[in-house]
C-alpha cells in the first residue's frame, strides 16, 4: 500500500495534478494498448495493477 501511495504522489507531482488527470492518463494508456485493456476488462489483471504500471 505504501508503494501505491508513493506512486500516486509521484504521478500527481509530475504534472498529473488532479486525480482525474491520472485516471484519464491510465485510460488513454489502456486504449493505446488493447491487449492490456482486454486483460483488465476480463479480470486477468486488476485496476490497481494497471494503475501501478501506468504510474511506474
Amino acid at each position: 500500500m505504501d508503494q501505491t501511495r508513493t506512486r500516486i504522489r509521484r504521478a500527481t507531482s509530475g504534472g498529473q495534478n488532479e486525480p482525474y488527470n491520472v485516471i484519464a492518463g491510465m485510460v488513454v494508456a489502456l486504449l493505446i494498448c488493447p491487449n492490456q485493456l482486454k486483460m483488465v476488462l476480463f479480470g486477468k489483471i486488476n485496476r490497481l495493477a494497471a494503475f501501478e504500471e501506468y504510474a511506474r
